[in-house]
């Protein structure tokens, strides 16, 4: 039933990610997750009795799913619980759904409640919409391609701890960039170091995108390169046809929950103990923008 897409392990290990119907998953031991990252239009309600049997098989502690609001109830029914939720995020007006069903009780608990809040709250006096700074003097900004991914590997691998994906692997990157699945972009300094990426996960089809993998080398920040390269990338993404544009970003990280609430973005919920992340499983903030506005 379950197709495993070819997977590198240059470094550390990471989950497998597999096609299931006409659906893609992610699972294994690493996220202690089954992810459901993206849902194959005919496969309700099938998909759920699949994904509940291979969490079972796995004694997983987390299902966790990214679904149309259409779906929503045949989820709710089998036990799961909506995390969070992007209003009208898909391009026929539809809510994007993330729903989770916790199969340990200590999954459902948040990591840091306390801190994380704190992160919230001081998001409050964040202006949206705010200017960005510019780079210094010859830095650039530029779309990357494969002759890159050794340098964005290590850079990863500087920034991360653990990750939810093999990001820290040059051949995961290029397989990336050959599937056309996501755009890499980044900025080097005056002497044409890359210092700074990220990437955007674009869904044609659904008129979607994740901005995600954004790193920074520890002694390049406070130079506002996260809030530059969102920028960039929300011009591409609608240069695409992309209406709504999302991430899931660590809770505990102010600065870069801080970059998407000045960037305009709302708030959708918090994804309890949901990514191996920074060397641990971590609570994850959705933030989302509607990009026609």
């Amino acid at each position: 039933m379950a197709k495993e897409i070819d997977k590198k392990t240059e470094s550390i290990a990471h989950d497998s990610i597999v096609h299931m119907r006409n659906s893609l998953i992610q699972h294994g031991k690493w996220n202690d997750r089954i992810y459901l990252m993206h849902l194959g239009t005919t496969d309700v309600p099938e998909i759920i009795d699949d994904i509940l049997k291979l969490g079972r098989q796995n004694s997983y502690g987390k299902i966790f799913a990214k679904i149309p609001a259409s779906a929503g109830q045949a989820f709710q029914n089998a036990g799961f619980c909506v995390e969070a939720r992007i209003p009208r995020g898909l391009i026929n007006g539809e809510d994007l759904l993330f729903v989770s069903l916790f199969c340990k009780k200590a999954r459902a608990v948040h990591r840091d409640a306390a801190q994380c809040q704190e992160v919230l709250n001081g998001l409050q006096d964040s202006s949206n919409n705010q200017p960005i700074p510019l780079l210094p003097n010859g830095w650039k900004m530029e779309t990357l391609g494969p002759q890159d991914a050794s340098d964005m590997a290590h850079i990863y691998s500087e920034v991360f701890l653990s990750y939810p994906f093999p990001i820290d692997s040059p051949s995961y990157i290029r397989e990336i960039m050959a599937e056309k699945s996501g755009v890499f972009f980044g900025i080097r300094d005056a002497e044409r170091n890359l210092v700074a990426l990220s990437s955007s996960e674009i869904n044609t089809l659904l008129s979607i995108a994740e901005m995600t993998d954004f790193a920074t080398l520890p002694y390049i920040r406070g130079r506002h390169c996260a809030g530059n390269l969102l920028s960039v990338m929300e011009h591409d993404a609608v240069a695409h046809g992309v209406v709504t544009a999302f991430t899931i970003a660590r809770a505990s990280s102010a600065s870069m929950n801080r970059v998407f609430a000045r960037a305009g973005y709302q708030y959708g919920g918090t994804l309890k103990q949901n990514t191996n992340i920074g060397g641990d499983l971590e609570d994850m903030n959705v933030w989302y923008r509607y990009l026609n506005n």
